[in-house]
């Protein structure tokens, strides 16, 4: 159950990500940064820098990147139910 959850989700982001690229006008390599950065895998990065022979994948990850660790932060802080602690003088 688990794994197809898991294949769903990725298959989803995948057309969320080739939507966004149509929508915007990114090229493939664009959009395969974009992909790699909103899982936050730099092995995807790699990968794509390795197949594509035109384009930079490198400028949409490092824009995404940060978006998808602080998203994933907060849905893990929501999920578990519980607030991050903050230093005393921001509470």
């Amino acid at each position: 159950m688990a794994c197809t959850m898991t294949v769903g989700l990725i298959l989803a982001l995948a057309g969320l990500c080739r939507a966004v690229g149509s929508m915007l006008d990114l090229s493939s390599a664009e959009t395969a940064g974009l992909f790699a950065g909103s899982t936050t895998n730099a092995p995807a990065l790699q990968a794509a820098s390795d197949a594509l022979t035109t384009g930079d994948p490198v400028v949409a990850y490092s824009l995404v990147y940060p978006a998808a660790v602080t998203a994933t932060l907060v849905m893990m802080a929501l999920v578990m139910g519980r607030r991050l602690p903050l230093p005393a003088k921001h509470e």
